[in-house]
């Protein structure tokens, strides 16, 4: 299918992962030149320009897909939004990656991702006991996700010993997650 738009964002991620940054470009203007204005295309090449370093061309570009998000798409919009959090935060805007985050949990209560980079904005703001609070949420809702950084922030909360046990947590399931059985086969 030479003009599925969803093949051509494949194509990108791929080669991003590969580092094949001309290939990724390629297939993401591919894309959009599919279908002009598609959220997929615009969000890839946001993510590409925040690869280059060109940060404010990513928020310029999540904005636009942001306000092209329909109301009925609460978890997309949230998860727009807290792209364009982790972006203010990378640039050092604390205040506007807060706010973003707080848009994004009004929108979609509850969502993991904005609540991990929530703990972010809090840790930068030295507000450790409130990082332990959004991972810890976060580690309900999933319970392998951000495991290493909710060590991290009990860690700087000054809670060592939970900090010890949720590192040795995330040890062991890390090691589960990674153990493949060998499987004998008899002829």
């Amino acid at each position: 299918m030479p003009d599925d738009v969803m093949t051509y964002g494949f194509l990108t991620d791929a080669n991003v992962e590969l580092g094949n940054y001309k290939d990724a470009e390629t297939a993401c203007q591919r894309m959009l030149d599919l279908r002009t204005g598609n959220l997929p295309g615009i969000t890839r090449a946001a993510y590409l320009r925040e690869l280059f370093g060109d940060i404010e061309g990513s928020l310029e570009l999540m904005n636009m897909a942001f306000q092209s998000t329909p109301p009925t798409q609460a978890e997309d919009g949230a998860w727009i939004l807290t792209q364009m959090a982790h972006l203010n935060l990378t640039i050092g805007n604390l205040d506007q990656s807060e706010k973003l985050l707080g848009q994004a949990l009004t929108m979609f209560p509850g969502y993991h991702y904005a609540l991990g980079n929530l703990a972010k904005v809090r840790i930068q703001q030295k507000r450790y006991g409130e990082a332990w609070r959004c991972y810890s949420s976060v580690m309900t809702l999933r319970p392998m996700r951000k495991s290493l950084r909710l060590g991290e922030a009990l860690q700087l909360a000054g809670r060592t010993d939970e900090a010890k046990k949720a590192f040795a947590e995330f040890e062991q399931k890390s090691l589960l997650e990674t153990t493949v059985p060998i499987t004998q086969t008899t002829s």
